[in-house]
This record gives structure tokens, C-alpha cells and sequence, in this order.
């Protein structure tokens, strides 16, 4: 078989801690009470056991094997996500979750890909889970930034009224992100092309033809565009990092956002609804 792989512990080790934080999340978002927070959760928590498995496909397919293990602290971890007498507030204090990202320490992915060693497929691999990490982070800051305004006190019902309707605008922009990053085949072109009639986008339809290996460079647009990945995998590189979308996945790009089209070792098919600002 060879000498293994100098990175192939790293594999491991990211395998089996994505199996864990699957069981706590899973087990939170079976228990919160807020629909809002349950699709926050639900969706990290399908992410991290994604990650399982496409690491575990990836340490067979060189030629290895690995043992999933519960770490020490999944089942005290576990019994906090699930407590009913806890608030989900209490849940992201306990569990160490919901802290913005800190651009003054180091990002802690980024060491990931230190090693010149590895192979392209796994590059690929570890760069769609970098950035898969770090938007995770963001939607758990956002979400608790939420739950927190909840909480602070208020001095009249005008108030009140005014800051829980906030709170709900920000738990639905969180859905309703979730809804264009959901699992495979989350929606059909007929679906897609009826929600760019339904939500005001442009009769202009763009589809493109993707080959591998494309790296673009970052840019932005002074149009919105919600895109449908129709075949293979198209790759959206932020200023932050990687985002992958496969068949069936949809995402939008606002006006101005900064980004570049990519692909990694296949080819991709990719339909775009525009929506020009309004002329004055």
C-alpha cells in the first residue's frame, strides 16, 4: 500500500468530529421549540454528518479506513442540546456556539491546506468544507444575535412589538437563505424559473456551460442573479472562501456582492435569473 498519506490523520480526525457534532445538533434541533432555530440547527447539524461521509469516501478511496469514535464530551454535549429546561440562548452559551467570527485571531481552517502534499481531490474536499465551516459559524452568530435581542428588556409594548418583529424578519432571512442551500435536488427548474416569475426577477434567463478546472476572478455585478445549478458541480468563491452548489442547489448573488465562478474536477450547467435595479 505504500507510505500513508502525511495528511490522511487530518481526514480523520475531521471525519470524526463531524459524526459528533451531527449527534448534539441533531438532538437540538429535535428539541427546540422555534421553527426559526430548528431549520438553523437542522441544516449545520446535515452538513457536519455530510462531512462524515464524504471524508469517510475519501480516506477509502485512498486505499485506507477509519474508525468513527464518540468523543468524551458528545453525550454531556448531547444532554445539553436536547435539555427542555434550557432556552436555545442557554444552549449556544453552554455549548460554546454563536460567537461572530474574530478577524483579529487566526482563522483556524486555514492550516488545513498547509500541507503542500496533498492531492487535488482532496484539496477540493477540504476547501468546499472550510467554507461550509465558516458560513456554519456565521449562521450560528447571526441566529444567536437573534435570540439574544429577544431577551434584552424593553420598556413599552410599541417596543416590544417593534423588537420581536425584528427578530422574526431575521429569523425568516435566515430561512429563507436555508431555502436556497438545501440538500441535492432540493428544487426543480419548473419550481425555480415559477419563484423568479413569483419574486419579480427579469425575463432574461442565462445558462451557462462551465468546463473543469475554471478559476475566475473575484467581481461583482450591478444586477442580482439567483442561480440553479442544473448539472455537475459550480463552485461561488466569496472573499471569505469557497461555496459549492450540486444539481438541484440554488443560491442568490445580491448586487455588489463580490465573488468568482469556478469549478473543480467536473464540468457544470448552470441557469441564472436576472433582476436589474430599477432605472430612475
Amino acid at each position: 500500500m505504500g507510505t500513508e498519506p502525511s495528511y490522511l490523520p487530518l481526514l480523520r480526525q475531521i471525519a470524526n468530529a463531524e459524526c459528533n457534532a451531527e449527534v448534539y445538533l441533531s438532538a437540538w434541533a429535535e428539541a427546540t421549540p422555534s421553527e426559526g432555530v430548528r431549520r438553523v440547527i437542522a441544516t449545520v447539524a446535515l452538513r457536519e454528518g455530510e462531512h462524515t461521509k464524504a471524508f469517510q469516501k475519501r480516506i477509502c478511496e485512498l486505499g485506507y479506513d477509519v474508525t468513527i469514535e464518540e468523543a468524551p464530551q458528545t453525550a454531556d454535549r448531547t444532554a445539553i442540546a436536547g435539555a427542555a429546561d434550557l432556552t436555545d440562548r442557554e444552549k449556544f452559551e453552554k455549548l460554546g456556539l454563536g460567537a461572530p467570527p474574530d478577524p483579529s485571531t487566526p482563522d483556524r481552517w486555514t492550516s488545513f491546506l498547509d500541507d503542500s502534499t496533498i492531492d487535488v481531490a482532496t484539496s477540493e474536499l477540504l476547501g468546499r468544507f472550510i467554507g461550509e465551516e465558516r458560513d456554519s459559524v456565521r449562521m450560528f452568530a447571526d441566529c444567536y444575535r437573534a435570540l439574544c435581542s429577544d431577551d434584552e428588556p424593553i420598556a413599552s409594548t410599541r417596543q416590544t412589538e417593534s423588537r420581536l418583529d425584528r427578530i422574526e424578519q431575521m429569523l425568516e432571512n435566515l430561512a429563507a437563505k436555508l431555502d436556497l442551500v438545501t440538500g441535492p435536488s432540493a428544487v426543480t427548474e419548473e419550481e425555480f424559473r415559477a419563484g423568479l416569475r413569483r419574486d419579480g426577477f427579469d425575463d432574461e434567463i442565462r445558462i451557462s456551460d462551465y468546463e473543469p478546472g475554471v478559476t475566475g476572478e473575484l467581481h461583482c455585478h450591478e444586477f442580482s442573479a439567483r442561480i440553479l445549478v442544473l448539472d455537475g458541480e459550480f463552485i461561488l468563491r466569496y472573499e471569505d472562501g469557497p461555496q459549492s452548489y450540486t444539481r438541484g442547489q440554488c443560491c442568490q448573488l445580491d448586487a455588489g456582492t463580490m465573488h468568482a465562478e469556478c469549478t473543480g474536477g467536473s464540468s457544470a450547467r448552470v441557469l441564472a435569473g436576472l433582476k436589474h435595479r430599477p432605472t430612475t
